[in-house]
C-alpha cells in the first residue's frame, strides 16, 4: 500500500512487470473511482486509514521528492526512511521510558 503521490505509469509498470496486485490509489479521482469497481481493489482499500498515516511519517524522512529515479535506488531510500522512522520511535519510546521509571 502507498499514500496517493506514489501512483504513475513507472510504478503501474514495474508492478505488472513483476506480477504484483497494484492497490495503489489513483491520483485521478475519475480513475479512483472507475477501479473502486474492481471488488479486490477495494478489498485491499479497507486499511487505507492506517497505511497513509504511516507513509505519511516516512515521508517526513524521505523529503518531498525522492531524490532518485531508478526504482532500486527509490527502494534503498524508502528503506533508509523507513529505518530511520523506526529508530526516531524507538528513542521516543525509551526516552519516555526512562523518564517514567525516575518518577516511579
Amino acid at each position: 500500500m502507498t499514500d496517493r503521490g506514489f501512483d504513475g505509469k513507472p510504478n503501474q509498470r514495474k508492478l505488472e512487470k513483476i506480477n504484483i496486485c497494484n492497490g495503489m490509489c489513483p491520483r485521478s479521482p475519475a480513475q479512483m473511482a472507475e477501479r473502486m469497481k474492481d471488488e479486490n481493489f477495494q478489498t485491499l482499500q479497507h486499511r487505507r486509514s492506517q497505511t497513509e498515516g504511516r507513509v505519511a511519517a516516512i515521508k517526513r524522512f524521505i523529503g518531498d521528492k525522492m531524490p532518485c529515479r531508478n526504482f532500486e535506488d527509490n527502494k534503498r531510500h524508502a528503506a533508509w526512511a523507513v529505518l530511520s522512522h523506526n529508530l526516531h520511535l524507538l528513542a521516543k519510546l525509551m526516552t519516555e521510558a526512562r523518564r517514567q521509571v525516575k518518577v516511579a
